[in-house]
């Protein structure tokens, strides 16, 4: 999804999606669905503040658990939001080496996905 990005005009603490916004680009894939959530692969192609949380929140579909940009209602037991960094890669500038990191679903993630799935 393509939509720029940059301060709340109402809220300036808030990012929002604005025609004045800088470009923001969000590549994503379904990976499952449920009645009422969908459970998705985000990857931001720039890195602007909050870029998930706006672009999907913009697209009628926020975070479960985001208090700033979505429902406070929904969110299914979890203290935060559902959220995770799954991998992070960069390239060292000084060797040009590319280096990858993953990190596995935490527990609370986990048994979110399971209650869903039991619905």
């Amino acid at each position: 999804m393509d939509a720029p990005i940059g301060r709340d005009k109402q809220q300036r603490r808030r990012m929002a999606v604005v025609r004045s916004g800088r470009q923001a680009s969000t590549a994503y894939r379904v990976i499952e669905r449920f009645e009422d959530h969908t459970l998705v692969e985000a990857r931001p192609q720039t890195g602007r503040t909050h870029q998930i949380r706006v672009h999907f929140a913009f697209i009628g579909h926020p975070l479960v658990g985001d208090r700033v940009y979505g429902y406070r209602r929904q969110r299914l037991g979890l203290g935060r939001q559902f959220l995770h960094a799954q991998a992070l890669s960069f390239r060292l500038p000084s060797t040009d080496e590319v280096v990858e990191f993953h990190s596995p679903l935490p527990d609370d993630l986990q048994r979110v996905l399971a209650d869903l799935r039991a619905r």
